[in-house]
């Protein structure tokens, strides 16, 4: 039977010396970027506009080496659709931080794009990026959560196309995320001191250590992807 998940990742404040972000490169046609991808574009609050792209669209991969490369344009695949519109490296300068990007960018799953800025969300935990399952808090004891998702359910999260299951990603400024986590704290623990049923002193200190993993991760905090995803359980 299908059931639903959704993983968190955070691009914490060491994700720029963890080398998870990089200048957006002069050779990149920023204004076609955005424009091809009009329909992976995210509007914030604040009035900026960014793009939160799976790493297919930038890259393709390479089944001689094993590894991702970047796209090639449309007239040297055929059917193939170019999401990176970019011309060629004109120095030996930028052929060479081109190769470096490269390398950088191997760990990809998505990009978060602004105009002057790249991020790269990894696959997978590492320095600089933080992953978390859907913290236990945010769903026990309220409907905060519920309701931050259905405010912004048509403005952030993204259909991803699969085609075995569903799948939803959507993006989230750290300070945003704060304000979630926080604001779910309170009428948890308040729920939870009001169950019949006793609750254990070794849970509340897991439920504590997590919390104050996550509080560290999203302070100073960039960025936040949620993953939500079905899978199947077997029940």
């Amino acid at each position: 039977m299908p059931a639903w998940s959704t993983r968190i990742f955070v691009l914490t404040r060491a994700a720029v010396s963890a080398g998870l972000a990089f200048e957006t490169p002069g050779w990149w046609d920023v204004d076609r970027l955005f424009e091809l991808n009009a329909d992976r574009l995210i509007r914030l609050p604040d009035g900026r506009q960014v793009l939160l792209i799976a790493w297919p669209r930038i890259l393709q991969y390479d089944p001689c080496t094993g590894r991702k490369a970047w796209a090639c344009p449309e007239s040297e695949e055929g059917t193939r659709r170019h999401w990176l519109p970019e011309r060629v490296p004109s120095s030996a300068e930028e052929q060479a931080r081109r190769q470096t990007l490269l390398d950088a960018v191997q760990v990809a799953r998505w990009f978060v794009i602004e105009r002057t800025k790249v991020w790269i969300v990894p696959e997978e935990p590492r320095a600089g990026c933080a992953v978390f399952q859907e913290p236990y808090w945010w769903e026990w004891g309220h409907s905060l959560y519920r309701e931050f998702w259905s405010r912004h359910w048509e403005t952030r999260f993204l259909e991803q196309s699969n085609p075995v299951y569903a799948e939803y990603v959507a993006l989230f400024t750290g300070e945003e995320i704060r304000g979630l986590d926080r604001s779910t704290r309170g009428p948890f623990w308040a729920w939870w001191s009001e169950q019949p049923y006793n609750r254990t002193r070794e849970q509340q200190t897991w439920l504590e250590k997590e919390m104050r993993r996550l509080e560290e991760a999203l302070t100073g905090a960039s960025w936040v992807v949620l993953y939500h995803y079905e899978w199947e359980s077997g029940l």
